[in-house]
C-alpha cells in the first residue's frame, strides 16, 4: 500500500506542531532533521534515506556541507536504465544545516570515525543502515498524533508537496512549469501539472491561475 498517495502539504502551524510532537523522543534529533530536511530539499523520502552521514558532513573540514547531491541510482527511477535520470544536486538551507548538526552531534556521527563507514544518516537503532520507507512515515504519523495535527493524508511525502507549494510561489520560479520540473526532479512535465493540482483543487484550475 502506497501511504503517501494523496499526501497533503503542511501549514507553517503544522510543521511546529509535528516539530514540538517530536520532543522528548529517543529520536527526536534524528527526526526533526528528517522533517526539517525533507522540508528544504524536497527530496523523496527513498532519496532522503539513501543519504550517508559523509553526503551532508565533511569530515575534514569538521562542517555541514552547503549542498547535497542524491546519486541517480537513488533517484525515482534511476536504477532503470531506458530512463534518463540524473542526480540531484540543491543547496542546504541554514534550517537544515542546522538541524543536521544537532543530530549529527547528538549522535556523536560528526566524530571522523564515522568517515569511512558508510554510516546512514537516518540509521535504525543499532545498525548503519537506514531506517525504512514505512518507519519514516510512522515517525510522521506518530509526531501528528502528539502534536495536535490532523492525520488524514499527512505522510512523508506532505514534506514535498510542502517544498513545492513554497518554490511555486517563489520570484525564482514565478510560475515556470519548466523550471519547476526541473525543481522536483519530474522527467515529464506534465506529472508537475498533475503534482500541483492541490494548488488550486483541480487541474483546470492550476493551469488557467
Amino acid at each position: 500500500m502506497n501511504t503517501n498517495r494523496g499526501c497533503r502539504p503542511l501549514t507553517d502551524d503544522e510543521i511546529e506542531r509535528l516539530i514540538a510532537g517530536m520532543a522528548g523522543s529517543r529520536w527526536q534529533f534524528r527526526d526533526s532533521c528528517l522533517l526539517n530536511l525533507g522540508l528544504r530539499s524536497g527530496f523523496r523520502v527513498s532519496e532522503l534515506l539513501s543519504l550517508k552521514t559523509s553526503d551532508v558532513y565533511s569530515y575534514e573540514d569538521r562542517e555541514v556541507r552547503r549542498s547535497v547531491t542524491v546519486m541517480k541510482e537513488n533517484m525515482k527511477g534511476g536504477k532503470n536504465k531506458k530512463i534518463r535520470i540524473e542526480s540531484r544536486t540543491t543547496p542546504l538551507h541554514e534550517a537544515a544545516r542546522e538541524a543536521i548538526l544537532l543530530w549529527l552531534r547528538h549522535s556523536h556521527m560528526d566524530n571522523p570515525i564515522y568517515a569511512q563507514t558508510g554510516t546512514a544518516l537516518f540509521p535504525r537503532q543499532g545498525s548503519l543502515e537506514p531506517i525504512s520507507a514505512a518507519r519514516a512515515w510512522g515517525i510522521i504519523q506518530e509526531a501528528g498524533l502528539r502534536g495536535g495535527v490532523a492525520l488524514e493524508r499527512l505522510g512523508t511525502h506532505s514534506w514535498r508537496k510542502s517544498y513545492a507549494l513554497k518554490m511555486w510561489s517563489h520570484p525564482a520560479i514565478h510560475g515556470d512549469w519548466a523550471r519547476m520540473s526541473r525543481l522536483m526532479s519530474h522527467k515529464n512535465p506534465s506529472n508537475t501539472l498533475r503534482y500541483l493540482e492541490f494548488l488550486d483543487g483541480s487541474l483546470e484550475a492550476a493551469v488557467l491561475a
